[in-house]
């Protein structure tokens, strides 16, 4: 009995081990008694370590989710900011400003992912939410443009380059059925952030309309500066190719 207590004992503190291996990935604070089937079911739980109560059963099929990527969403004004824990779960928008958790991306990330969705994909009694996460992401993260906003927000760290971080999250996604179960907290702020992006946009597009468009001699001074543009842009390509044809 004595000796039983010690693996148990000694299997914990090998999880918080294996867990501060990973990155310094908090250990799961709400699975403390659970037995992990190996290290990666262990790593999968540090990731998602849902520390905000219970697990909620609920999920939402979807097969697209039409979240603007984080440059259309920052020019709409909609901002950025850390989420309190690294849970890939802990994704929430208020106050016009979307949380997502602080997350390190290397040469062993693609890799790392591919298993944890893999897992998922094979374990149907593991829940989807890592790819729920990934499913997000990548509707976020369309160029390096994207990549390099969420970095000044400090929501990405990484020793890849923009472009790579781009194509990791395209190649993630791709890894797995289209018809992507997506966690119900993910849905749930994946619908207020669309409504939130059409509000504003409408309201840019009127406010472009009241200031520079309001009257006519204002439409006339836009329409002449587009044609200035355009025969100035034309007018140059003529030049240049000229001069190419006659060298």
């Amino acid at each position: 009995m004595h000796a039983c207590v010690q693996l148990i004992e000694a299997a914990g503190h090998i999880n918080k081990l294996v867990a501060r291996f990973f990155s310094n990935l908090d250990f799961p604070t709400t699975d403390q008694g659970n037995q992990y089937l190996h290290v990666l079911h262990l790593y999968r739980q540090c990731l998602i370590n849902k520390v905000f109560g219970p697990l909620r059963l609920e999920r939402t099929t979807v097969f697209y989710l039409d979240i603007p990527s984080a440059t259309e969403l920052h020019k709409v004004g909609i901002g950025f900011a850390v989420s309190k824990t690294r849970s890939v779960m802990d994704i929430s928008f208020g106050h016009n400003t979307l949380h997502l958790p602080e997350i390190y991306l290397d040469d062993m990330t693609k890799s790392q992912f591919l298993n944890i969705i893999a897992f998922e994909q094979l374990h149907k009694d593991a829940g989807h939410d890592f790819m729920s996460y990934i499913f997000f992401m990548f509707r976020l993260i369309q160029t390096p443009s994207d990549v390099s906003l969420l970095q000044l927000h400090g929501i990405i760290e990484t020793s890849l380059r923009r472009n790579e971080v781009a194509i990791l999250f395209n190649v993630l996604r791709r890894s797995f059925t289209s018809a992507t179960w997506l966690a119900a907290e993910h849905h749930a702020v994946g619908r207020k952030l669309r409504e939130r992006y059409e509000m504003m946009s409408d309201e840019w597009r009127q406010d472009l309309l009241q200031k520079y468009l309001r009257s006519p001699w204002a439409v006339i001074s836009v329409v002449a500066a587009i044609l200035l543009f355009i025969l100035t842009t034309i007018q140059t390509v003529f030049t240049v190719l000229s001069f190419i044809y006659r060298n």
